[in-house]
This record gives structure tokens, sequence and C-alpha cells, in this order.
């Protein structure tokens, strides 16, 4: 459920959405426009009584990224796959880090 100042209760079911350390509620846009109050309305949300306030913020959609001629396929691979495999929040971090470093040092590997 929730609800903007002033406005009547809106009761949806919904799906929960993690990304990476984050969690999101996905609201409907019809939701939205019923809210009123633009894009970000603040809204006072119940999950199994559990009521807190926050805000509506939308998402459009997964970001594009253009990928460089240099990085072929077989580069990019490399790299995901190295990512992929670590284990850990902080391993696939490090790894992250290391290859955006070797990206702006010209480096392949």
């Amino acid at each position: 459920m929730a609800s903007a100042s002033g406005t009547s209760p809106v009761r949806f079911d919904t799906t929960l959405s993690a990304f990476g350390n984050n969690t999101g509620i996905v609201v409907p846009p019809e939701v939205i426009d019923t809210l009123g109050a633009g894009k970000r309305p603040a809204v006072v949300v119940d999950v199994n009584g559990y009521e807190y306030r926050s805000t509506i913020g939308t998402m459009n959609g997964p970001r594009v990224v253009e990928i460089p001629a240099e990085l072929s396929d077989s580069l990019q691979r490399y790299h995901v796959d190295n990512i992929n495999a670590a284990k850990t929040d902080a391993t696939r971090q490090r790894r992250v880090d290391k290859a955006i470093k070797l990206f702006l040092e010209g480096k392949p590997r």
C-alpha cells in the first residue's frame, strides 16, 4: 500500500527487485499517476504491517553502454568472466576496479 500526502491509500501487488545491495519496490506507472505529485511523490509505504515514509524514484530501464572497438569480443569476455567468477562482493569490486585501471592505462590485460 502506498499513499501520497492528502490522498487515499492505493493498494497493489508487486515484486521486489534487487540491484546489488539495494532492494526496490516496483511501482506500476498507473499507480504513480494515481498518486499525483509528478514522478517522485512522497509516500507512506505499508508492507505486511511495517510502515515507512519514502519517495518514489523512477528508473528508465537499463543503461546502454557503447563498447569501444578496441575492446574485442574475446577481451570483453576475459574481463566479464573474471568479474563474474568472483565469489565475494569485495573480490568482484577489486576486479572491476582493476579492469577500469587497465582500460585507463590503455592495457588490454
